[in-house]
């Protein structure tokens, strides 16, 4: 409504208006923005065990940058997974070269860059077979032609698997 004796008043809350509405745009797209973060599967791990670092981010078409991982770590084969309505997920397995406290360093994804991660790795293990193994025990060592003879394979863990399979050709003539 225009008022003959304060045209400015109009433009001024005009001006206003504009302002609050541009100042409430900025700030929405700070919140809806790219978001990146990065963990570890654990953030303690033996010499020669692999460590998982994952990285989570809503920008299309990034990949990590994982240079800056190798002073420190043997780096796997990455992976790539789209998740439904939470962006890319990222993962790389990792094995720390030396003992001792170690930094996952910051990575450059897009725009963004990770936290760096914390990761404690200990001495070498004690136990000599190690913290898996199999036992394999045969009923009868002396079979007759023919005869059934069983088999048994039993996998022993101390630490928790990402995954394995156990395949067995099988033995010749039978």
């Amino acid at each position: 409504m225009n008022d003959p004796l304060y045209p400015r008043r109009d433009q001024r809350t005009s001006r206003r208006l504009r302002g609050a509405c541009l100042a409430l745009l900025w700030l929405l797209a700070g919140v809806a923005g790219a978001e990146t973060r990065a963990w570890l599967d654990r953030s303690q791990v033996r010499e020669g065990e692999t460590v998982t670092l994952n990285i989570q981010t809503d920008q299309p078409g990034v990949a990590p940058d994982y240079t800056p991982l190798q002073a420190d770590f043997e780096v796997g084969s990455p992976f790539r997974s789209d998740t439904a309505g939470r962006g890319v997920l990222f993962g790389v397995r990792l094995v720390p070269r030396r003992a001792g406290a170690l930094e996952v360093p910051a990575l450059r994804v897009g725009a963004e860059r990770t936290p760096p991660l914390a990761l404690r790795v200990g001495g070498e293990r004690q136990d000599a077979r190690g913290e898996v193994f199999l036992e394999t025990r045969v009923e009868e060592e002396a079979p007759w032609v023919q005869q059934s003879v069983g088999v048994s394979v039993r996998l022993y863990f101390a630490t928790p698997l990402l995954s394995g399979e156990l395949t067995q050709e099988p033995p010749e003539g039978a």
